[in-house]
């Protein structure tokens, strides 16, 4: 909520003010920093949750149908935050999973799959270092 109310401030800002551009650069990189822990902190409340109320399918379903929907929003903000940010060339490192890289050229792959075993074995080995399993 406080990140919300805090990009409401810019609403009937002018875009073509120099501070508050620079501003508004500025607080979309505390947002973004802000939110680094919600996916450990989510996946740990899930961990949690299953240990001391066991495992329910019908609640398991559910939960992952948020989940799913949830992470996909998350990772559409921070990637139009990246990108935003980096196109103003405040965006510091581009070794993240959520960033648009603005120098990739996509002529060099004949489709997206050709990306996916890679994203996957990355996603893997996060999961394993992280959670110590990997979910198939």
């Amino acid at each position: 909520m406080q990140s919300f109310v805090e990009l409401l401030d810019y609403e009937n800002k002018k875009g073509d003010d120099p501070r508050v551009l620079n501003d508004f650069l500025d607080l979309l990189i505390e947002i973004r920093n802000r939110h680094n822990d919600v996916v450990p902190t989510m996946a740990q409340g899930v961990i949690e949750y299953k240990d001391k109320f066991g495992f329910d399918p019908f609640i398991s379903s559910n939960v992952q149908y948020f989940l799913d929907r949830f992470y996909t929003n998350r990772i559409s903000f921070r990637m139009l935050i990246n990108q935003h940010t980096a196109s103003s060339g405040k965006l510091m490192c581009w070794h993240t999973v959520t960033d648009v890289d603005l120098h990739l050229d996509l002529t060099l792959w004949s489709s997206p799959l050709h990306i996916l075993p890679q994203q996957q074995q990355q996603q893997q080995g996060l999961s394993l270092s992280r959670y110590h399993s990997v979910s198939h």
